[in-house]
This record gives C-alpha cells, structure tokens and sequence, in this order.
C-alpha cells in the first residue's frame, strides 16, 4: 500500500485477517456493501450529472458467535439488537448540561490462554475486542504494566501459545468536556464548572450517552447482543485452576446490507440499494444557505432545487421571498466571497448547517447571536487533553494518572472478585430531558432545520436559534496533524510531490526542492521581476494583498524566452507568426475581468502560502498537453 494505485486497482483491508492489506485487481472483487452514512453525498455513476444527499440509513446483517463462528440463522436489524451502554472513544456523553466526548478508555480484558487458564489483564487503551486469538494478546511484561502478572493466578507465569479475549469491560472512562447547555440563564452559566476527568465505579452511572444516527446502525466486524438470544450459540469457558466459568453470549456482524434514501437536486426522493451508488462531494444540496453573485450583486439565498443537467438552480431569496433562477456557477455555497465572509464571522465555518451536525438549542426569543446565515462554533478542549503521553519512556501526565486509578480498580476487583457493572444511563425516548441538544437530521427549504433530541423527539428550529459543536476529537487530530498552526514548526513541504513524467506517468519527484532553487536563481539573476513558475522580488509572505512589482500584461505579444521552455511552453505558429507562452506563471496582477478583481485582498497564513507554493510546484511540472494556467499573487487568496 506505499505505491501509488494504477488503474483497475484497489486497496483491500482484510477484516478477517487482523487488518492485513494488500492490493488487488477490481475485477477479482465483489461490491456487497457501502458504509454510507446520513448526509453523505452520493451519485448513481461517475457519468451521472445529478447527485443527492443521504437523508436516512437503514441496515441488516448476519451475524455469527464471536467465538466458535456458529452463524445464526436470518437477518438481524437494531430491532433485533440490544442498545449498547458502552461508551467507545469519540462517543458524546451529558451531565449536568454539559456535553462531553470520550478520548480514552481503560480497559480490563478476560484472556483464556492456551493452557485452560481465564486470566485479567488491565491495560491502557482499547486494542481488544472479544473473539481477538493470537500469541501477542498478552504483552511482555514491563515496568509500565502495573504488575499485571499478579492477576495470572498463583503461578503467575505468562503462558505460551494461541490466546483468546473473552470478555473486555471498559473501567475507567477519560473525558473532555466541551461546552455547556444554551438554554440555561448566561450568569448560572458562567458558575457551572467543568465535571471530572476520569470516571469509574459508581460514577459511570451518573453519565448519559448520547449517539447520532449513524452510531446506531450496525457494521461488519461490531460486536452485539441479542435481545432474545433463545436458541442462539453460546460458549462456556471454564477456569482449569479454580473451575470458574464464563459464558460468551456475543456476537460479531459479518456481512451488512444497506438500504438508503437519498434526496436528490431535482428535490424528489428515492429508496436505493448502498450498492447502487458511489460516493460524491459537494453537490448543491436543497436547503443549503448559498450567496448568489449577481452582476455587482450578492443576495443570501436557499437552495430549492437543482437541474444538474442545465447546472441551475432555483433559489429562495430570503430578503423578498422570491424565487429566482440561478447559474450553478453564481452560487457560494462556502462564505468566500465578500458578503459571505462578512456573514460568516471567525466562530463560524461556513453557512448554515449540515445534516449530521450536533447543535445547541437557543431558548425561544434569543438568537446565536450570529447574522444568518452563519452559524457559530462553540467547544473548547481542556489544555490537559493535550499532554504529551510518554515522559521519559514511561506514561506521563493524566495518562499515567488514569492508568494508576485503571490499576487500582483492577486489584480491588480481584480481591473483592465482585464486578463493578456499572452502565451509562440511555435517554428514555419522549422524555424531554435533553431538548438544548440534537443532531440535524433535515433542511427546509423555507431555511429552517428539522433537529432530532436525544430522546428521539424531532422538532423544527430557525437557524438562529442553532449554535453547532465543535468537534474534540478533531481538533485533537488538527492539532496532531498542525492543520490550523502558522507556526513554522509545521513544515508542511517535506509532504512528498508527484508528478508526471515524460511517458505520462506519475512518479514521486527526487528533487522536493527544485521549485525553491529555481526561485533563488531566477531572484538572483534580476532579467525579470516575474517569471514563469517564480515570485516577485518582495516575498509573498510580506504583502500578498498589495504588489509593489510591476509586470508584462496579458497581450497578444510573444513571450519572452527563458529557460524554462521545452516541456514547460508551448509553441504556435500562425501565418508565420510563432508565439510562445509558458504553461504556468505567476503574474502580479490580475486582469480587469477577473471574476473576484472586486474582493479585497487577503493575507494569507504561512501555513496557507507553504501549501500554494507546493500546488504551484505541482502545476509547473505536470500541466498537460496545450493547456496553459496563470495565477495572480493579488489574488493568491
């Protein structure tokens, strides 16, 4: 998997087999499901013109003991299965109207090692899942490990061959807690302080777990119960030091088949097969808030409909309660022009709100305190979630502290030899006990968003009144991955470049660097402010928004020669007459017709310009055939 794919290709991950991953030729593979999720787009082919949004999932699978394999007989739906009280890492949790998200577990896990024995091992992390049987489910011992071997038994000796995990218990829970319930008065607010970090025993109970409807629909490889498991295989392993027994009633989802519905641009809805369509980005959904740019003109507008044929679309405007028709072309949908981005203040990302969104609820007479359509972004991670994990080569920082508490509530379990069962509460459906949260499940297309309570209630909300969450997971991986830093820490191009060669086939460039040297000689040289591929005198970083560098206008005049021709310009004759440009360049200024020439000029992050300078290293070596791209620092933005 560290080549790139070639055509009739794919990359397979093998369940069956620990995740093993291969490559393998399309035509010896047999499509039997799509994990498509609500408010997933989607198109019937790559050829189809229309695509629609996934408004409902509905999910049956085969399952089989999680142990001996036994299959059971038929289909199973969630109907059939009971609700999980676990809470697994990513998985949203309420108390005291605070929402809170889980970002690690502790673990106890029940082994049955080859030689008969049932043994408990506690550890850090949930890398075990029942059924798992290998030599490694038991680590080597290390002075991190807590003394694990004293939960062996008398011998305490880590015995050999092929082990099983029959039973994993989640002990202790790490928790962020993200924001606080909208509904309540702004100054009891502001006395609420954050709960607890870790959470275990008794206190587990005092916690609501709160899924979105795509946690709650099966997939290969989860592992259920059964409500009535009457009939069903079971297994019983039994202790051959103690004759203690375990049964095994669990079992795993082995095959899946999905139903959807989607609702396509035109506005009309279908039943169809996951099977029947393939995954598509950003389509103009109905219902999506958008900015109409008219000839000097922008208006705030909701999608209708769309004819993805004729690329248009009918749009509400707001302002007049017209209905008008509009160019695909003239539709923003992401805030970035002028009025848009006047909208869609810093706390907010885009317009509006998707489906699949977890939201606040205002309370009736208030607002997000937002312009519509703009949505703010409440949630903040606490600053201990972002320790390092390892001090010294050991476990540092809450980490060490949840694995001493983890540690601790395993040996007290050993020797009292009582389990300490504690589940998480599940909103009671029509309870009305969580209704300042939901998740977005419709858009209207009057502008208002149809929004399903934790308790199953379903209720209709104008946009102000909506303020989303913020993701802690996310932010945890940007912060991993250095996507919102500007500092220079994040050296975004190390990232390795393809490009394509002179057969046409794309290969990693040995030169990563070729780019920054080609931009120092020609810096050096002076013959030209601008040239192909190169900056202007003053660095970009300085002032991309107002260039101080004049250079040649866009004319019918020859361009000047330079190094850079061959496979780089192209070259036409007419009536005698040979006129050559460069494929790609870098000019200072943009024309007058240039669509967004009456945007003011941005400036851009350095993350955001060590990132362009890559695409446009990208676009000088690889443009094919007679095509030609001019880019405009003015408006690098």
């Amino acid at each position: 998997m560290m080549r790139p794919l070639q055509p009739g290709e794919v990359g397979v991950s093998f369940l069956s087999d620990g995740g093993e991953r291969e490559i393998l030729p399309e035509s010896e593979l047999i499509l039997v499901d799509r994990n498509i999720h609500p408010g997933d787009f989607c198109k019937r082919t790559i050829e189809h013109m229309q695509s629609g949004v996934v408004t409902n999932v509905h999910v049956k699978g085969r399952i089989e003991h999680v142990i001996s394999g036994e299959p059971v007989e038929g289909w199973k739906t969630m109907e059939d299965i009971e609700t999980k009280l676990e809470a697994d890492i990513g998985d949203y949790v309420v108390y005291d109207d605070w929402i809170g998200q889980v970002i690690e577990l502790f673990d106890e896990s029940l082994i049955e090692t080859s030689n008969g024995q049932l043994v408990r091992l506690p550890e850090l992390s949930s890398r075990l899942h029942v059924g798992e049987r290998g030599s490694d489910i038991i680590p080597l011992p290390t002075g991190s490990m807590y003394n694990m071997f004293s939960f062996f038994g008398t011998s305490g000796n880590r015995p050999d061959g092929l082990d099983t995990v029959i039973d994993v218990k989640h002990t202790v829970y790490a928790i962020i807690w993200l924001a606080v319930s909208q509904m309540i008065d702004p100054a009891a607010a502001e006395k609420k302080t954050r709960p607890q970090k870790f959470w275990w025993g008794r206190d587990i109970g005092n916690l609501t777990l709160v899924r979105g409807r795509s946690d709650l629909e099966m997939r290969v490889g989860d592992r259920v119960r059964l409500k009535d498991d009457t009939g069903a295989p079971v297994t019983i392993h039994h202790n051959n030091d103690t004759g203690a027994a375990h049964e095994v009633r669990l079992f795993t989802v082995t095959e899946t088949q999905t139903t959807l519905v989607i609702l396509w641009q035109d506005g009309q809805e279908e039943v169809i097969r996951s099977t029947e369509v393939i995954p598509y980005l950003n389509p103009d959904e109905p219902g999506d808030h958008v900015v109409w740019k008219g000839e000097n003109v922008e208006r705030l507008a909701i999608v209708q409909s769309v004819n993805a044929t004729d690329r248009t679309a009918r749009i509400l405007l707001p302002a007049t309660n017209a209905v008008e028709l509009a160019s695909l072309l003239e539709l923003d949908p992401h805030s970035t022009s002028d009025l848009g981005a006047a909208s869609a203040q810093p706390a907010s990302e885009g317009l509006g709100v998707c489906r699949g969104d977890f939201v606040f609820i205002h309370p009736i007479g208030t607002t997000n305190g937002f312009e519509k359509p703009a949505v703010p972004r409440i949630g903040e991670v606490e600053p201990w979630a972002r320790e390092n994990p390892i001090v010294e080569g050991q476990l540092g920082g809450w980490r060490k502290d949840m694995a001493d508490i983890g540690g601790a509530v395993a040996a007290r379990r050993a020797t009292d030899g009582v389990p300490e069962n504690w589940a998480m509460k599940y909103p009671s459906p029509g309870s009305g006990d969580f209704m300042w949260l939901g998740e977005v499940t419709r858009l209207n297309l009057d502008g208002t968003v149809e929004i399903t309570h934790p308790d199953s209630t379903v209720r209709i909300y104008p946009l102000e009144r909506l303020t989303k969450l913020c993701d802690g997971m996310e932010q945890l991986q940007n912060d991993l991955w250095g996507d919102d830093s500007d500092s220079d820490d994040s050296d975004i191009d190390d990232d390795q470049i393809w490009a394509m060669d002179e057969d046409g086939v794309w290969q990693p460039e040995l030169n990563g660097n070729e780019w920054e040297e080609y931009e120092d000689e020609e810096m050096q040289s002076g013959e030209e402010d601008v040239v192909s591929g190169g900056w202007a005198d003053e660095s970009m970083e300085t002032s991309m928004g107002e260039p101080e560098i004049s250079t040649r206008e866009i004319t019918g005049q020859a361009t000047p020669q330079s190094d850079l021709e061959g496979s780089h310009t192209i070259t036409e004759s007419t009536e005698g007459i040979t006129l050559s440009w460069n494929r790609f360049e870098v000019l200072s200024s943009a024309p007058s017709d240039h669509a967004f020439i009456s945007s003011s000029p941005a400036q851009p992050s350095k993350s955001f310009l060590s990132r362009l300078a890559k695409e446009y290293r990208v676009l000088f070596s690889s443009l094919p055939g007679a095509l030609s791209v001019s880019s405009f620092s003015s408006r690098s933005h």
